[in-house]
C-alpha cells in the first residue's frame, strides 16, 4: 500500500479440534471469514486437515484459507518441511484455489508469526 497504517479488528474462534463441538462449528462459518487451519507438522496423520477443508467448503463456496503448520521449533521439524509441504499440498489439492498460503510457525520462538499476520491482514 501507501505506507499508512490502519487499525484492524480481528475476531478469532478457536475450535480446538474437539469432536464434541463439531456440530456447533457451522454457526461460525461465514463468507467474510479468513480461516486459519492449524495442524501439528510433526503429526504423521493429517486426516483432520482434510476434515476441516471439507467442512469449510461445504458451507462457504469460495473461502479464504491459510494453512498453518505448528511446532516448527521442534528438533526434527526443519528437516520435515519439504515432505510435510508435499503431504499438505496433496491433501488439499482439490481446494487449492481457496488456499491463500501455507506457513509453518513456532509460537514458542515466534518464528514466522509476522508472515502469518501479514497473510491474514492481506485477506
Amino acid at each position: 500500500g501507501d505506507g499508512t497504517k490502519a487499525d484492524l479488528t480481528i475476531n478469532a474462534w478457536d475450535f480446538a479440534g474437539q469432536t464434541v463441538y463439531y456440530t456447533t462449528h457451522q454457526f461460525f462459518l461465514s463468507q467474510r471469514s479468513v480461516f486459519t487451519v492449524l495442524f501439528n507438522m510433526l503429526d504423521s496423520d493429517l486426516s483432520r486437515l482434510s476434515y476441516w477443508m471439507k467442512s469449510i467448503h461445504s458451507r462457504i463456496p469460495q473461502p479464504s484459507v491459510i494453512l498453518v503448520g505448528t511446532h516448527l521449533d521442534e528438533k526434527n521439524a526443519p528437516a520435515m518441511l519439504e515432505d510435510v509441504t508435499k503431504v499438505v499440498n496433496e491433501k488439499c489439492k482439490q481446494y487449492r484455489r481457496s488456499v491463500k498460503g501455507l506457513v509453518f510457525i513456532s509460537t514458542r520462538t515466534r518464528q514466522n508469526l509476522e508472515p502469518l499476520r501479514d497473510l491474514i491482514v492481506k485477506e
